[in-house]
C-alpha cells in the first residue's frame, strides 16, 4: 500500500512531501522500486528530489517512508492535482519462484497557496579600513539577493560614534534594483585624530517597496576598523619673496614694500600681516601696517603691501622690519610665525669741481689739473680716487690718478693730476671724463663722472729753430755760387 503524506503545496515555492510504502502481506518483497511522475493533467508541478527510490527488500509487515521535493509553479492555479506513482517488485515462494509484480497509485495533491517572492537585501562596507585624521569616500554595496526587483530603494548612513562623522553622502537613492543586482553608494566619512584604533560600527537604514508598492524598512549594522593614524598636514605660512620700489632707496624716499606669503600643507584661515618698524630707526609707515589677506588654500600665494617713508636724515644701511604673521589652521587652532625683512638705504653721494681752470691744451702737450673735489651728500664717503680717464684724444700718464682717501659732504679737497693730448689730435672742443671711485657703506665700489672741457689747440713752431733752417739754407747757397770760403 502506498500512501503520500504533506500533500498540501504552496505555489512559487519548494514543498517536501512524504511516501509511505507498507507491505500488508505476511511475507518479504524484494527489489521493491518506486518512481514518481507527473502526468500531463498536472501542469507547473516538478518533482526535483527523490522521484526514484529503491528497497532491497520490505519484510512482511513492514512500513518504509521517504521524503522528496516538489516545486510548484507561481502562476500554478490553486486546486487539486495528482501524481502518478509506479511501485515494482520481487515475490519469493518456498521453492525459489521469483513472481514480478507491480502496481500504479494516483497520488493526489492540492495547491493550496501561493508564496509571496523572497525579498531580501544585503548591505557590507566595500574597504572597512579606514584612518584616525584623515576623510574620504567609502563604498557601501547594497545587494538585491532576493528574488524580485526592489523599488524606491533609499539608503541612510549614520554613526554613534563621537570619533566617526558622516560629512557628505549620507543619504543615497536608487530608483529600482532588480534581483541579484547591486549598488555602491559612496558617502564621504571624516574619522578624528583623536579615535582610539579599533573596531567601529555605522548604521544603514534602507527603506524599498515591492512591485505592489508595498514598503519595507531594514536596518543594518557595518564593522569598520580604524587600524592606522594617517600622516598630519601641518598649516604653515612662509614668506616666499619680498620687493622694494623702488630698488634703491635713498633719505627721503617714499618706497613700496610688497611681501609674498605661501600658504604650505593645509589651509590656513583668517591670515593677516603685521610690520613693526623700530622708533626713531629711520623707517616710518604710511599705510595701515595690519592687512588681512583672509583664507589661503595649500600651494595659494597672496600679497601684502606696505608703504614707507624713508627718514631725510637715515644715515645708509640696512633698517630691519619685523613682520608678524598670524592664522588659523586647519584644525581652527591659531598660530603664528614672525619675519625679518632687511630695507637697505643709500646715502645721497653727488660730485662737483670747484675751481677748475680753463683747459687749453696743445696737440702732443701734457696739462697738469689743479681743482677742487665737492661732494654734495648725506654722508662722508672712503677711499676716494680720482683718475683721467684716457680715451678719444686723450692719453693717460704716470700722474693721471690721485688717491684722496675720505671726503666729507661740503669740504672741497684738492688734487692734482696730469692727462695727455695725442700729437694727431683734432684742434676744438673735447670733454675729458674724470672717474671718481669709492666704497660705500657694504664695501662695494661705486663710481661717480665728471666731465672737463678741453681745447685742443695746434702746437706751436719755436722761432730759434726756424731761424737756424733759414741760416743754413743761404750758407749753403752762398757756398754753392763761391761767395763764401
Amino acid at each position: 500500500m502506498v500512501t503520500a503524506r504533506d500533500v498540501y503545496l504552496t505555489a512559487g515555492a519548494e514543498n517536501r512531501m512524504e511516501i509511505e510504502l507498507k507491505n500488508k502481506g505476511d511475507f518479504s518483497v524484494y527489489e521493491v522500486e518506486v518512481t514518481l511522475s507527473v502526468p500531463a493533467t498536472t501542469p507547473g508541478v516538478s518533482i526535483i528530489e527523490e522521484a526514484h527510490k529503491i528497497y532491497n527488500e520490505i519484510e512482511g509487515g513492514e512500513t518504509k517512508s521517504y521524503g522528496l521535493v516538489l516545486y510548484v509553479d507561481r502562476d500554478t492555479p490553486l486546486g487539486a492535482y495528482t501524481l502518478t506513482c509506479l511501485v515494482t517488485y520481487i515475490k519469493m515462494y518456498k521453492l525459489g519462484t521469483q513472481l514480478p509484480a507491480s502496481a500504479t497509485i494516483q497520488l493526489g495533491v492540492v495547491v493550496k497557496d501561493i508564496s509571496r517572492p523572497e525579498i531580501r537585501l544585503s548591505v557590507e562596507v566595500e574597504d572597512p579600513r579606514l584612518k584616525a585624521g584623515a576623510e574620504g569616500e567609502m563604498g557601501i554595496i547594497l545587494e538585491n539577493v532576493g528574488e524580485e526587483t526592489l523599488y524606491e530603494v533609499e539608503t541612510t548612513i549614520a554613526s554613534a560614534s563621537p570619533y566617526i562623522a558622516v560629512l557628505e553622502g549620507a543619504r543615497f537613492n536608487v530608483a529600482s534594483l532588480e534581483a541579484n543586482a547591486s549598488f555602491t553608494g559612496r558617502p564621504t566619512v571624516a574619522i578624528s585624530r583623536a579615535a582610539p584604533l579599533g573596531v567601529y560600527t555605522l548604521t544603514a537604514a534602507v527603506s524599498y517597496e515591492d512591485i505592489d508598492g508595498k514598503g519595507y524598512l531594514d536596518t543594518f549594522t557595518l564593522g569598520v576598523n580604524v587600524d592606522t593614524v594617517a600622516v598630519a598636514e601641518q598649516t604653515s605660512i612662509v614668506l616666499s619673496r619680498f620687493t622694494l620700489s623702488p630698488e634703491v632707496v635713498k633719505p627721503g624716499y617714499v618706497a613700496d614694500l610688497e611681501l609674498e606669503l605661501a600658504c604650505r600643507g593645509a589651509a590656513a584661515h583668517d591670515v593677516e600681516t603685521l610690520i613693526s618698524l623700530a622708533p626713531g630707526g629711520g623707517l616710518s609707515p604710511l599705510s595701515p601696517t595690519l592687512v588681512s589677506l583672509g583664507d589661503l588654500s595649500p600651494g595659494q600665494t597672496a600679497a601684502s603691501s606696505y608703504r614707507l617713508l624713508v627718514d631725510g636724515r637715515a644715515a645708509s644701511g640696512q633698517y630691519p622690519a619685523s613682520v608678524a604673521i598670524s592664522f588659523l589652521d586647519s584644525d581652527g587652532a591659531p598660530r603664528s610665525v614672525v619675519e625679518t625683512v632687511v630695507v637697505s638705504v643709500s646715502g645721497i653721494v653727488s660730485m662737483r669741481l670747484l675751481n677748475a681752470p680753463v683747459v687749453v691744451v696743445e696737440q702732443g702737450g701734457v696739462f697738469s689739473l689743479e681743482a677742487d673735489l665737492l661732494l654734495i651728500g648725506t654722508e662722508s664717503i672712503r677711499f676716494v680716487q680720482v683718475e683721467a680717464v684716457g680715451a678719444g684724444p686723450f692719453e693717460g700718464t704716470s700722474d693721471s690718478s690721485e688717491y684722496i682717501g675720505s671726503v666729507d659732504p661740503d669740504s672741497p679737497i684738492p688734487f692734482d693730476i696730469e692727462f695727455a693730448v695725442e700729437a694727431d689730435a683734432a684742434p676744438g672742443s673735447h670733454v675729458l671724463t674724470l672717474n671718481v671711485t669709492y666704497l660705500d657703506d657694504l664695501n662695494r665700489v661705486r663710481s661717480s663722472v665728471l666731465p672737463l672741457p678741453v681745447s685742443v689747440v695746434e702746437a706751436r713752431i719755436e722761432q730759434g729753430a726756424q731761424s737756424s733752417a733759414l741760416g743754413g739754407f743761404w750758407i749753403w747757397l752762398r757756398r754753392l755760387f763761391g761767395l763764401m770760403p
